[in-house]
């Protein structure tokens, strides 16, 4: 009888470490799906992400949820693109677009970007992971606030923090 239960508890260790069962983990935790955000500031400043399983939910959010501007005649229409956090290194502007819609591909900037300050002119700034607006998509509020590119990709491994590679900044 102690065999059978020493047989029995082997056959059990054997099964739930066994390098078969933790392939089949490992590609469901790492499998990538796209994965489309918006970034919003909270009354606070503190940054909320929403997450969207489909580009279809993602442009409907962005449509149905307009963000409005705060208009100065001595402001430019533009979001600037930095190298670093907070702000802080090289920077490069996009200015917006409305109809035709431009995307602005970073070309020599690609993968470098960490932090954006948007314009405060309402609708969305929304960047890509590759060029000509392809793959994931993180929408950013356009109310002039500063955000750092912290949040996931939703690929369970890499941030927004030197990943972006085009973007698209819009204004109402």
């Amino acid at each position: 009888m102690k065999k059978v239960a020493l047989l029995l508890c082997a056959l059990v260790i054997a099964v739930v470490f066994s390098p078969m069962s933790g392939s089949q983990v490992d590609a469901a935790t790492t499998e990538s799906t796209p994965s489309y955000q918006v970034l919003k500031q909270n009354a606070k400043g503190k940054q909320v992400s929403l997450e969207f399983k489909s580009k279809a939910a993602f442009e409907k959010y962005l449509r149905e949820h307009p963000v409005k501007g705060k208009f100065s005649i001595q402001e430019q229409i533009r979001s600037v693109f930095y190298e670093h956090k907070d702000g802080r290194g090289w920077s490069f502007n996009v200015d917006a677009s409305r109809n035709p819609t431009v995307i602005f591909n970073f070309g020599q900037f690609n993968d470098q970007v960490s932090s954006i300050r948007t314009h405060s002119h309402g609708n969305y700034t929304i960047i890509y992971e590759h060029i000509n607006a392809q793959g994931r998509a993180l929408a950013l509020a356009n109310t002039g606030a500063l955000y750092n590119l912290v949040s996931p990709m939703g690929d369970g491994e890499r941030t927004w923090n030197d990943e972006a590679s085009s973007a698209i900044v819009r204004s109402n």
